[in-house]
């Protein structure tokens, strides 16, 4: 009869969106940031060319135009800013034995399991009235999952 109490519960199932989407590489940042700004500028990294640049090694001095250039602002860089984002999903199995070779499973999966708002970055476009706000959520509100098998 021990075997009808069985549940196994996996709360390892925890995500964690840390910070490594602000890795970003010299090619992709010389994408983004507009020309009159990357002129005479050498690496931007201190590292080379396409080589990974993180929040630790960017030179900043090289974002610093000469005295004689205008001062633009670079298009919107949302990958400078964030933090990291965390969330708890739960997962509850149960099987059931019918015959010797017949089981029932019951699956219970909660994505998002104490439905907990994670923010979205703030909108970094320059242009938006919305500058500096945070206007959307990261994540989705909790999803429950019920699955029921029957393996033969």
């Amino acid at each position: 009869m021990d075997e009808w109490f069985n549940w196994q519960l996996f709360p390892g199932a925890s995500r964690d969106y840390s910070a490594s989407n602000r890795t970003m590489y010299e090619a992709r940042i010389r994408s983004i940031v507009p020309a009159s700004i990357l002129t005479q500028m050498g690496s931007i990294c201190g590292s080379g060319n396409n080589q990974p640049c993180t929040y630790t090694n960017v030179t900043p001095t090289n974002f610093q135009p000469n005295s004689f250039h205008r001062r633009v602002f670079p298009v919107r860089l949302n990958w400078l800013r964030g933090h990291g984002k965390n969330q708890l999903d739960f997962n509850l199995l149960r099987r059931f034995p019918i015959t010797e070779k017949q089981t029932l499973e019951f699956r219970l999966d909660l994505i998002n399991a104490f439905n907990h708002v994670l923010w979205d970055n703030p909108n970094t476009d320059i242009n938006s009235s919305n500058f500096g706000r945070v206007t959307t959520q990261w994540n989705t509100p909790r999803w429950i999952q019920f699955q029921l098998r029957y393996k033969f």
